[in-house]
This record gives C-alpha cells, structure tokens and sequence, in this order.
C-alpha cells in the first residue's frame, strides 16, 4: 500500500464496476470532460486507506455530507460514471415500444 500504484491497480476494478470511462465510447465516442476527478477520487481513497463506508457514503451524497471538501465532491461523480441513454437511443426506444 506504500505505493501509488495500488489505488491505480485496485481501483481499476471498481472503476470497472462503477461502469467509469473517459469517453462515452462507441458511436457517440465523445470525451467526458471532467470524468477524470472520480477516477483520481477513487485512486487517492484506495491510496489514503478511506474506511469502506466513508467510501461508498462520499459517492452517493458526498455533496451533501462534506460540501466543504473538494475530494467529497469529486466522489460523487459515481452518479454519472455509468451508461445513460443519449437522445438517439431515446428516439431507438420509442420506435420500438411503438412497434
């Protein structure tokens, strides 16, 4: 845990978990400007040795519960790590319900 490569190398599973990447990937394969602050959010927590809960509480409500810490706020960025539909698949979706 002396090095900082273990949140590196430990947090690229929950990374992984958590559905996180730079990009929005495939056709729409556009950067996600500020996806970076979670991934360095989770890299420092792993590193700094962050108790579970505070770990899992931070990224749900981080904002909320810490407003005044930046790494709290970076740790939210967990609710928008994920795959959301953009407005073309919005418009795939209606077509087929409407089939």
């Amino acid at each position: 845990m002396n090095s900082p490569h273990y949140g590196e190398r430990w947090g690229r599973h929950w990374l992984d978990v958590a559905r996180y990447a730079d990009s929005f990937g495939f056709e729409q394969d556009t950067d996600r400007n500020h996806a970076y602050h979670y991934r360095d959010f989770v890299i420092k927590a792993l590193n700094d040795d962050m108790p579970y809960d505070q770990f899992v509480r931070w990224q749900i409500a981080g904002d909320e519960i810490a407003p005044e810490n930046p790494l709290a706020l970076m740790a939210t960025g967990f609710l928008g790590a994920g795959v959301f539909p953009n407005p073309v698949d919005g418009e795939r979706i209606r077509i087929c319900t409407l089939r």
